[in-house]
């Protein structure tokens, strides 16, 4: 997916060096369609904002042949589509499961007789169980904390194909039985990821 794989250098937004021509004649400064009069007269410009994740999402779904916001995807959507390589896939469902509020985890790898590396999975965070435990163990130290694991089924994975060298999708399963996040709860897993990368280190 060479489409994909755009620098965020590419969206960078950059300051027009003829938006105002003034001349030695004091002809009035030209205002370029970028900006606007408001009701008092003044003139203010309109700055374009451009959502590295929303052009990353586009660019994905137009070379999948789709248009459609995550949570419109079905299985048939994207079974059988290609991406160049393991990461794309990743990031894509990365992306997918920050749209949609949820939290992944990755699960199934595998390799083949050659030790190359031809399947992997991601799950959504509450699928399983938590194992039972006695919390009147003696032994225990740490409190229990609340339950997250609900069985939940969703899930992706992709297949290196033999023939492409490419990773083909052969399983999507967008159904949560779970509540997801809303706007506001997004915002603070965004916060809290921006926290962990910066101040302890963690990807």
């Amino acid at each position: 997916m060479s489409n994909t794989k755009k620098n965020l250098s590419d969206f960078d937004i950059r300051e027009d060096e003829n938006a105002f021509n003034s001349e030695d004649d004091d002809e009035a400064c030209e205002i370029n369609s970028n900006h606007e009069e408001d009701e008092y007269g003044c003139y203010e410009a309109r700055e374009e904002w451009v959502d590295a994740d929303t052009v990353f999402w586009s660019n994905i779904m137009d070379d999948f042949g789709l248009c459609k916001d995550a949570e419109e995807l079905m299985e048939t959507d994207l079974v059988g589509k290609e991406f160049e390589t393991m990461g794309d896939a990743e990031n894509f469902y990365k992306l997918y499961s920050k749209f949609m509020g949820f939290s992944i985890r990755k699960q199934q790898k595998r390799k083949n007789r050659h030790g190359v590396l031809n399947i992997r999975s991601w799950l959504c965070s509450n699928e399983g169980f938590r194992k039972q435990q006695d919390s009147n163990a003696p032994t225990r130290k740490k409190e229990i904390r609340g339950i997250t694991r609900t069985g939940c089924l969703a899930r992706f994975r992709v297949n290196l194909s033999k023939y492409t060298s490419k990773w083909v999708v052969k399983a999507f399963h967008p159904n949560h039985n779970h509540s997801l996040a809303n706007d506001i709860e997004k915002l603070f897993c965004d916060l809290y990821a921006i926290y962990l990368k910066v101040f302890v280190g963690k990807q």
